[in-house]
Order: C-alpha cells, then sequence, then structure tokens
C-alpha cells in the first residue's frame, strides 16, 4: 500500500471518529437539556394543557377583508344568535368557530360570486368571558370578564374594599381578584381549572404559590368562556403562608372582627388581614380598668359550623398574649368583666330601689362590708 493511499484512509479514518463524536456528543447534549427541562420546568405539562383555540361567539368584532375589492371590506359583530352579515351574502353561522375556520368558511361561500377570492379576517374586539368561580373565594358565582376591567377585594362581612384594575386577556389571577380574592385557608397551590377542548373534559392544575417563591417560576393561565375554577381548602397554618396570602393583591387587606366586653370601644373593628390578638383589642381602645385581662375569650365559627373557643390571658401594658394566633374575618372576641366590677354591680343593683338617698359606698358603710 503506497503513502498517499495510507494517508488518504487515515484522514477518513481521523474524519468519521471525529464526526461520529460531534454526533454522539450533540445527542448526549440534546438528551442532557432534554432532562433538565423536565427537572426545572414544571409548567410545561399544565401549558401543553392549555392549547385552547380561541372560538368567535356574540359580541365579538371582526374586520374581513378581500383581496382588491375594497368594496366588499366590512367590519362586522357577532350576532346575538351567532351569524355576521357578510356584504352581498348575508347571514352566515360563524359561533365556536375560529378565526381561521371563519376565514376558509366566508372564502367557500364568496366563490359563488367570486372567482378565487383572497379573504382576510382579523378579530379586533372581543367579548367578555364568562367563568364560574367556586371554592374558598369570597364570592363565589358566575363572573364576565373584559380585558379592561375592574374589580374589588373585598372580607365576607364587605367591609372596606381594595379597587384592582384588570388590563390585558383574563387570566386565573384576573378571576380571583373578580370574585373579590381569597380566603384565608384557600389551597393555591393547586387549583383545578375545567374545561372543554375540542369537545373533551380537561382538568387544569395551576399553583399560584409559585408567586411567593423567589426560586421557582409561575404560570398564570388565560381563561377561556365557561371556564370552571374551583379553589380547594388547605392547611395554611404557618404564619408566613397567612401572611403572604393576606398582603398580596390576591386576597382583601381588612377583616372585620367583633371586640365585645370590657373594651373602650366595643363593635366591629375593621384591622389587617391576619393581624395578631392584640391588634383587635387595641383597634377598639383597649381594656378597661373593669376587664379581666386573665379572662378573655376567642370565638371562631368554621365553615362547618362548629364553635371553637378558646380562653387567653392579655398584658395590656406590654400587649403580650399567651395565645400566639392570628385574627381572621368574622373572629370574635369577649373581654370578661373582674369579681371587683361584678361585686360592684351588684350592689348598684341591690341599691337602685333606695337611691339617691343611699348610694352603694355608704351602703357598705353602714353594713360595715369595708
Amino acid at each position: 500500500m503506497g503513502i498517499k493511499t495510507w494517508t488518504k484512509k487515515r484522514i477518513f479514518s481521523i474524519f468519521n471518529f471525529t464526526i461520529l463524536n460531534f454526533i454522539l456528543f450533540s445527542n448526549l447534549t440534546l438528551l442532557s437539556f432534554a432532562s433538565n427541562d423536565v427537572k426545572n420546568n414544571d409548567n410545561e405539562n399544565l401549558i401543553s394543557q392549555n392549547k385552547t383555540r380561541y372560538l368567535l361567539g356574540p359580541g365579538d368584532i371582526i374586520r374581513l377583508k378581500i383581496h382588491k375589492l375594497e368594496s366588499y371590506g366590512a367590519t362586522l359583530k357577532v350576532l346575538p344568535d351567532g351569524t355576521i352579515n357578510l356584504p352581498r351574502l348575508g347571514s352566515i353561522e360563524v359561533n365556536g368557530l375560529t378565526i381561521d375556520e371563519v376565514q376558509k368558511k366566508i372564502q367557500v361561500s364568496y366563490k359563488s360570486i367570486l372567482r378565487k377570492p383572497i379573504i382576510y379576517v382579523d378579530l379586533i374586539t372581543t367579548r367578555p368571558i364568562r367563568i364560574a368561580i367556586t371554592g374558598e373565594i369570597q364570592k363565589p358565582g358566575i363572573y364576565s370578564i373584559n380585558v379592561k376591567d375592574n374589580a374589588q377585594l373585598i372580607n365576607t362581612d364587605d367591609g372596606e374594599a381594595l379597587n384592582v384594575s384588570l388590563q390585558g386577556w383574563p387570566t386565573l389571577f384576573e378571576a380571583i381578584q373578580k370574585a373579590g380574592g381569597l380566603k384565608p385557608n384557600a389551597n393555591i397551590k393547586n387549583i383545578q381549572i375545567y374545561r372543554y377542548i375540542d369537545n373533551n373534559p380537561k382538568t387544569i392544575n395551576a399553583n399560584l404559590w409559585r408567586i411567593f417563591d423567589k426560586n421557582s417560576s409561575f404560570y398564570n393561565p388565560p381563561l377561556f368562556d365557561n371556564d370552571k375554577i374551583f379553589i380547594g381548602k388547605g392547611n395554611n397554618s404557618g404564619e408566613k403562608e397567612l401572611l403572604d396570602i393576606a398582603e398580596s393583591n390576591l386576597a382583601p387587606s381588612n377583616i372585620t372582627v367583633n371586640v365585645i366586653g370590657e373594651v373602650k370601644r366595643p363593635g366591629r373593628q375593621l384591622i389587617k388581614a391576619n393581624s395578631p390578638v392584640s391588634s383587635a383589642l387595641l383597634n377598639a381602645g383597649g381594656l378597661t380598668r373593669n376587664a379581666n385581662s386573665s379572662k378573655l375569650f376567642h370565638l371562631r365559627l368554621t365553615t362547618e359550623g362548629q364553635l371553637i373557643k378558646k380562653n387567653f390571658k392579655f398584658d395590656h401594658k406590654s400587649l403580650v398574649s399567651n395565645a400566639n394566633f392570628l385574627m381572621k374575618d368574622g373572629d370574635v372576641i369577649v373581654v370578661s368583666e373582674g369579681s371587683l366590677s361584678k361585686t360592684t354591680k351588684r350592689i348598684n343593683d341591690l341599691t337602685a330601689p333606695i337611691n339617691p338617698i343611699l348610694n352603694s359606698v355608704s351602703l357598705i358603710k353602714l353594713l360595715n362590708l369595708d
């Protein structure tokens, strides 16, 4: 074998080996990227489930253009019966069709009077979408949401509201805000969105808790007409979890609680959501001198109708309570009166018929009760 032949074979062998290594390395790299995508992008499944095409319905407005026939162009509104009126042709049904399907349908219709018509259809104004939202939400029900809308975050007792401006295509965030915001026990780590895609029921699971985690990405799924949203109960027992939700624009910023008994301003108190019990007592003016600081009661009615009652102490000087709990909307605090106050009231009741001849102090002296 000559030197030239050996050299050619050697070069060819090196070239093949290099190409083979490149292919193997490329495949391994792609596999590595794919593996990382699976591990790091938890939203891929959610995005793939969300491939819903927009379907036209009553209230949508489209713009029709026909190539080289400007007189046929028109801005058309989908009527309540789901039809549009085409120039020279009249009414055709478009309800429940995509833009591409409408474009093809119009093109077929115009072929009856035009030769090879070229049709352009654009969606210029969308109708409000209607969604249903239930579960741990302040105002469950059916809502219409526009691309430009307003909402109010309110508590159960319709206390002070926080106005929110909604812009852009409606998403899960906007639906929650439109329904008044989350309740404290809402499980936002697993929200279900029920939807029909190509006449098949689909369930989309969304995790909004990621917005509070700086190390996680989150996906705020867009909503479509007739979506149903369910927000179940969670175990948001941690103080940080409760405060994160309360301080966000997904829940009311204030709650209403009742403080009754020996406080200076008894009644309904508007306080910051998930505030400690001391905030409610201070908002009520603090304890009176007749209060029994060792005998306060916290009452909470659960959604199941169960009344939870706790006894706690409160030091009004250091603002410290032996019961470390956060207030929830609708809670009641009862401040009992002290034994001295009770004795004085009993004596006042006994001496009421003989007042103002004798007051309670005189009676005590007469009876040697001091």
